[in-house]
Formats: C-alpha cells, sequence, structure tokens
C-alpha cells in the first residue's frame, strides 16, 4: 500500500457471487484484477456485480507514494587532476538510503574514489528505504591535465676528472619547477654537481599544478689522475737565500711549480727565504690535475751572517757581457769609477744580498768575479747561490762582472 510514484500496482477484488467486476467506476469487466500506476497518495474503489445485474456495495483501497530522495549533488575532490591522480566523489540527497555511482552497485556509502587519466563527467543517483530512485542523476566532470613532456637532461661535459663541477641542464615543454636527483623541486632549470665518481643524474618536470613528467637521465664519466708527492733537497736549511729543489712525482705532462707557468720538467730550484709552504700542480695527459705540497723551514743558528762589508761603500748591478777578458773586466770597473772586488767582499755581498745596495738576489745565475791572474787567466772566485761559499775557477773570460766603489 506504500510504493514509489510512477510505481504499478495491481488491484485485486473479490466478492462472493460475483460475475464482474469495475474498478474506480470504470467499465465492469470480468477479470478480478486491474493495474494502475500510482503517482500521488490515491483511494482506489471496486464494485462486483451479479450475473442478474445486481450490484454489490463498493469497496476501497488507499495506496500511499514514497518520495524519491530529492536535491541530489555531485561534488568532486579537485576537478582538474593530474593523470592517474584519486579523486574523491561525494554524492547528497535529502531522503536518500544508498548511492549509485557510475551505474554502479547501490552502496550506503555517499562517496567513492576514481582514478582519473582522462577527462570525464561521472554520475551518481540516489535511493529511498522503500527503494525509490532520483529520477535524473546527477554529474560532475573532472579535467586531466597533462605533465610536461619531452624531458631531456644535458650534462656540461660526459666526461669530467674527479672533483670538478659539471652543470646539468633539463628541459620540458609545461614545466613549472625540476627536481634534479630525486632532491627538493626548483625553478632554475639547471644545478651543478662535484663529479667524484662515475654516475648517472636524473631529473624530473612538475607542471604548475603538480603533474609530474618521467625521469631523463644523463651519464657523466670520472675520470682519475694519479697523485703525486713533492719533496724538497732540504726540508730545513741554516741560511737565507739558500738554494733549495723541489721534485715532483714524474710521469706528469707539465708541472706548475707554486702557481707560475707550466713546464715539462718535474723539477725546481728556489732560492729559500723563509719558512714557506712550496706548491706543484701536475697536469696529466687526460687532462686532470693533482696537487701536492711541502713544507721547507728556515732556521739561521748555523748561519754566520756579515752584517757589515767593509772596504767599499756600493754594490754595481750584475754585468752580463760574455766574453770580457780579465783586463776588459778591470778596465770596466775602473770606468764606473770602482775596483774588482776581492773573494771576502764577494761572500759578504752575498750574505748580506738583502741589505747591501746592489747586493746579489739569488736567482740561480752564476756570477764570477775576477780577483787575480794565473799565467795569463783570469782567476774567477765562483760564489755559489746556496750558500755563498767560493771556489776558484780558470778561464780566459768572465761572464758576470760586479764592481764595488
Amino acid at each position: 500500500t506504500t510504493v514509489c510514484a510512477g510505481t504499478p500496482v495491481t488491484l485485486t477484488a473479490s466478492a462472493t457471487g460475483a460475475d464482474a467486476y469495475s474498478f474506480n467506476g470504470g467499465a465492469w469487466q470480468t477479470a478480478h484484477t486491474a493495474t494502475v500506476t500510482v503517482t500521488a497518495h490515491t483511494t482506489y474503489t471496486v464494485k462486483a456485480r451479479s450475473a442478474a445485474g445486481c450490484e454489490s456495495a463498493e469497496a476501497t483501497v488507499t495506496v500511499t507514494v514514497e518520495a524519491a530522495p530529492t536535491g541530489i549533488t555531485l561534488t568532486a575532490s579537485s576537478t582538474t587532476v593530474c593523470t592517474g591522480t584519486p579523486v574523491t566523489l561525494t554524492a547528497s540527497a535529502t531522503g536518500a538510503d544508498a548511492y549509485s555511482f557510475n551505474g554502479g552497485a547501490w552502496q550506503t556509502a555517499h562517496t567513492t574514489t576514481v582514478t582519473v587519466t582522462a577527462n570525464a563527467t561521472y554520475t551518481a543517483k540516489a535511493r529511498s528505504a522503500l527503494g525509490c530512485e532520483t529520477t535524473t542523476a546527477a554529474s560532475a566532470t573532472i579535467a586531466v591535465e597533462a605533465a610536461p613532456a619531452g624531458i631531456t637532461l644535458t650534462a656540461s661535459s660526459t666526461t669530467a676528472c674527479e672533483g670538478t663541477p659539471v652543470t646539468l641542464t633539463a628541459s620540458a615543454t609545461g614545466a613549472d619547477a625540476y627536481s634534479f636527483n630525486g632532491g627538493a623541486w626548483q625553478t632554475a632549470h639547471t644545478t651543478t654537481v662535484t663529479v667524484d665518481a662515475n654516475a648517472t643524474y636524473t631529473a624530473k618536470a612538475r607542471s604548475a599544478l603538480g603533474c609530474e613528467s618521467a625521469e631523463a637521465t644523463a651519464a657523466v664519466t670520472t675520470l682519475t689522475a694519479s697523485s703525486i708527492t713533492l719533496t724538497s733537497s732540504s726540508t730545513m736549511t741554516t741560511c737565507k737565500n739558500t738554494r733549495i729543489t723541489l721534485t715532483a712525482t714524474s710521469g706528469a705532462a707539465s708541472y706548475s711549480f707554486n702557481g707560475v707557468g707550466w713546464q715539462t720538467y718535474n723539477y725546481s730550484y728556489i732560492n729559500h727565504n723563509a719558512t714557506s709552504t712550496y706548491t706543484v700542480t701536475a697536469h696529466w695527459a687526460n687532462n686532470c690535475e693533482t696537487s701536492a705540497s711541502v713544507v721547507v723551514r728556515l732556521s739561521s743558528s748555523n748561519c754566520t751572517i756579515w752584517t757589515t762589508c767593509s772596504g767599499f761603500t756600493g754594490v754595481s748591478s750584475a754585468i752580463s757581457e760574455g766574453g770580457r777578458n780579465w783586463s776588459d773586466a778591470e778596465a770596466y770597473c775602473a770606468y764606473k769609477g770602482g775596483r774588482l772586488p776581492t773573494v771576502s767582499e764577494m761572500q759578504c755581498i752575498c750574505q748580506n744580498s738583502e741589505s747591501v745596495p746592489g747586493g746579489i738576489i739569488h736567482d740561480n745565475v752564476t756570477y764570477y768575479w775576477s780577483s787575480s791572474i794565473y799565467n795569463s787567466l783570469a782567476r774567477h772566485y765562483h760564489v755559489d747561490n746556496s750558500n755563498c761559499n767560493s771556489y776558484p775557477q780558470f778561464d780566459y773570460y768572465t761572464n758576470q762582472i760586479k764592481c764595488v766603489w
């Protein structure tokens, strides 16, 4: 007696001695049933008639109509999403006892989750406890935003020396941000990595909505260089201006000692004047470089420094004019208003090269001074750059001349 609107209902009449029936004042019929479609609360009637035409009293029955749920709505947790994103659909209707989403089975829960892979319109209907359904379905449309496309990742160099910085550059159509090697998202499409081993680097792109692309990769091969050592012919000197030899591990293509130029040989001469750290950088055939250093100290406890050079007041700069004989040298100094120095004066100049005007600055040049003649040969006293000691040499000519006055 209670049905949904539009539901067909069968009315059944019964009376003793009846030959025909009339439903709701309609035509007489021998059938004792009739079907009506109920759209509202209604009281239906029936009368019976005998074969002689005698009619019975009227019988009635009332059928009540239950309304379907009203005001159905369907909302999506997001109306624009990335492909593959789960979206929650929520339905609501007054008087609803169950819901059906997208034509599926009825369920008491008023929500469902869908995974969106393309633009789509989803639907929902509601049903009352009696089973009365809403006549129309509610709908919600969800649009899918594409992830950035065509992502690439390039390295500024595909082979790099160990410890070298390499710039990674990512590019993708529609990208708003990038993540390198699984790190934080950033708007810059480049990043710098320091290569310490063979590695494959990665990058992903993200749209403004947060849709992520596939992953791009770039491989960088690491080149290694042999380690080197730097040794000194002495780790401590007792006098300033002592000449030391720095020697690096051999095998490199070129060397730079103390940041000055490049050379193919693996040693360098240094005039040591203070406790210092000396360095060398080796450049290898694969264009990689390695460095090393050594500390050389200075202790003057065993060094006799001549603080006063007697017998002269000035020293000329070194005069390098090869081929001068003894007479030329002596005459030249006289021409300059001076004379050739003695051996002791030479040593004094050497020891006090930083304080004597015009004194020797030890630059690995061999200086000769003429001081006597032996068998018509000029006798030269060589003052060694490393320790200011001297020893005799005999020659027709002098290479370097110094004069005092």
